[in-house]
């Protein structure tokens, strides 16, 4: 989940920073190419997870999201200068 999460805002984010309409040709796509999870706390099953992206670099071909994960309202762990790259 925090993968496919990161992947896909590393994408809209190079779209925003394009000035492209977001899922106009040619695609932009990334694959990841770094991931670093802190657990910070055990995550429960059962209940909603909320995940939040945030771009904390875009250069060239490569896009670093920091992603948190909040169960209940509370976080539960990050990906902390996970990297992806265009799948050019």
């Amino acid at each position: 989940m925090i993968d496919c999460h990161g992947t896909g805002t590393a994408s809209a984010a190079a779209y925003r920073a394009a000035g492209r309409p977001m899922g106009s040709e040619p695609y932009l796509r990334f694959v990841t190419a770094s991931l670093h999870v802190d657990f910070d706390k055990p995550t429960p099953m059962g209940v909603p997870l909320e995940l939040r992206g945030r771009i904390q670099e875009i250069k060239d071909r490569k896009v670093v999201v920091n992603i948190t994960v909040a169960a209940g309202g509370k976080s539960r762990r990050a990906r902390r200068g996970g990297g992806g790259s265009d799948s050019r």
